[in-house]
């Protein structure tokens, strides 16, 4: 048919809807009819030599390099292009068997949801399996809080930012082993700790780890111990390897115990919330501020045990003066007008007030015998009341209720990396400054344009000249063929340094964005390339026809 448009066509739209192959073709169609019109005529492959460094069937430009090892805006060969979304194809595999490792048959905590769309991409309670995966890969989120068949606590992070900013200041648990890049040395040599300051995480740890590919690890808090010395464990801390018990219920934690909960590597523990220690004396000495302190001794009195006079008469009363006399235990004070004041009633109703009734958090103990005249965990009553006066015991702990709170010991963290991105490339046609300067030939690129440029970015790359073409030979001083126009070597195939691949090949599995934004060109132009080869082997049979019936004519004649 005819043309729909008159003039010159736009070689990009070409591109858009037919493909690179359809606009060499037109290229090459409008310069012969150029030269045709001035009666000249000019071999094709002279024309296609300069046609193949503008619209390059075996050259792709980067729009993006994304995740790869190219380089955005640069024009790389399809193999180097297939190469580098080949290892990027490969990283992925691996990416996602270290994220299937880590998340597979471990079971959601708390709903996941996605911090972009609100949707629950994981609801609490489920399994993750292969099927899930995926979708948590894809999601937005902080944090994934996980429990696996032991009901060890994890919690995943999104991305290596996220997991090195969460562990910085952090204190590492174990060891970690730095591992050397050749992977095909497997000796001692070939690995070694990596150091941390009295086993905190800084940034440059941070990323050694996050560097070396190491996906989980175990780490506590700073000031964890503060945090726990002195509190009372509510629930047996249990070993999660051989079930023995490592600290008992209501036991107070000291920084021994610390330790080997630490060394166990215990998630979290449960401690009663709400501890008050009372001290009997300091409680006494406050009750009986405005009751007789101040007021003179009646006569002197000794400490029974030691025969030591604890006080003479007409010595006015103090809080030291009580201490001593309680610690003497001694139950009357006598007083100047010959009464005795007695400190037994007075410790009894102090108890009745602030204790009875309370649930005793630690055993106490009489501190003479060493024996527990109360457990841990017995609701004290007014006899308990009793024997805590006559032993004169001073400190006790109480609790009120039965409420607990879970404090994290060690935290098991880890990362999954987002899968990668393969570069995006797309045909390009070239001016002729680029095209020149995109040769395979650095010096006939030097001798053209941006000479330094072109040199220096050859020697940095180690780029040899083979000197296939016309001009290096020239520059060179080399002999260069003659005559290549005539007839006789038209049937001849010439063998380029690199094979001429076809460029929609390299396009079929990119990404879906580029799918649904752009026009399918690689479609039309193998349409476009089934045709020309069916007109060409068309033409061809029509020829053979011709010479056949050529030569029956000269056979007959």
């Amino acid at each position: 048919g005819e043309k729909l448009t008159i003039g010159f066509i736009d070689p990009h739209e070409i591109l858009k809807i037919q493909g690179i192959k359809a606009v060499q073709e037109y290229l090459l169609k409008e310069i012969q009819a150029v030269y045709r019109s001035q009666g000249v005529n000019i071999n094709d492959k002279h024309i296609e030599t300069i046609i193949r460094q503008i619209a390059r069937l075996n050259m792709i430009y980067i729009r993006s390099a994304r995740d790869s090892e190219l380089l955005s805006g640069e024009l790389v060969y399809v193999s180097d292009f297939e190469k580098a979304n080949k290892k990027v194809i490969e990283d992925n595999k691996k990416i996602i068997d270290k994220n299937k490792e880590l998340l597979e048959n471990r079971k959601v905590i708390s709903p996941l949801i996605n911090v972009k769309t609100g949707e629950v991409i994981v609801k609490e309670g489920e399994v993750i399996d292969s099927r899930i995966i995926p979708k948590i890969e894809a999601a937005e989120f902080n944090e994934l809080h996980v429990i696996d068949q032991e009901n060890k606590k994890y919690t995943i992070l999104k991305g290596e930012n996220s997991f090195v900013e969460r562990i910085m200041g952090n204190i590492l648990v174990d060891e970690i082993k730095e591992h050397n890049q050749d992977e095909s040395v497997i000796n001692e040599q070939n690995s070694y700790s990596i150091k941390t300051n009295n086993g905190v995480i800084n940034n440059e740890i941070a990323l050694s780890i996050v560097n070396n590919d190491i996906r989980l690890i175990n780490c506590i808090r700073p000031g964890i111990y503060e945090e726990l010395e002195g509190r009372i464990v509510a629930e047996d801390i249990i070993d999660p390897e051989d079930g023995q018990i490592i600290v008992s219920k209501s036991k107070q934690l000291n920084s021994s115990d610390i330790d080997k909960v630490i060394q166990a590597k215990i998630n979290e523990i449960k401690v009663w919330q709400e501890i008050k220690e009372i001290s009997i004396r300091d409680g006494l000495i406050k009750l009986l501020k405005d009751e007789i302190i101040g007021q003179p001794i009646g006569e002197d009195f000794i400490d029974p045990v030691s025969g030591n006079v604890i006080a003479t008469k007409g010595q006015p009363i103090s809080k030291n003066l009580i201490k001593k006399t309680l610690s003497a235990k001694i139950s009357d004070i006598p007083l100047e007008d010959g009464r005795y004041f007695s400190l037994e009633g007075r410790i009894l109703e102090f108890i009745y007030k602030n204790v009875v009734g309370k649930i005793a958090a630690l055993d106490i103990i009489d501190t003479d015998s060493g024996n527990v005249i109360i457990n841990a965990g017995k609701k004290i009553n007014q006899n308990d009341a009793t024997e805590i006066c006559e032993k004169h015991i001073n400190l006790i702990h109480i609790r009120e209720d039965e409420k607990k709170i879970s404090i994290n010991i060690v935290e098991n963290i880890g990362f999954i990396r987002r899968k990668k991105l393969p570069a995006i490339g797309v045909p390009i046609i070239q001016g002729i400054t680029q095209a020149s300067l995109s040769t395979e030939s650095f010096l006939s690129a030097a001798s053209f344009q941006r000479t330094t440029h072109v040199l220096t970015n050859a020697s940095i790359k180690g780029k040899e000249d083979r000197l296939y073409g016309l001009k290096e030979n020239v520059i060179i001083g080399n002999i260069i063929p003659a005559g290549t126009g005539l007839n006789i070597y038209n049937k001849i195939d010439i063998d380029f340094p690199r094979e001429e691949e076809k460029v929609e090949e390299i396009f079929k599995d990119i990404n879906k964005e580029q799918k649904e934004k752009e026009v399918d060109i690689f479609e039309k132009e193998k349409e476009d390339g089934e045709t020309i080869a069916t007109d060409k082997s068309d033409k061809k049979s029509e020829s053979n026809l011709e010479n056949k019936e050529i030569k029956n004519e000269k056979s007959i004649d």
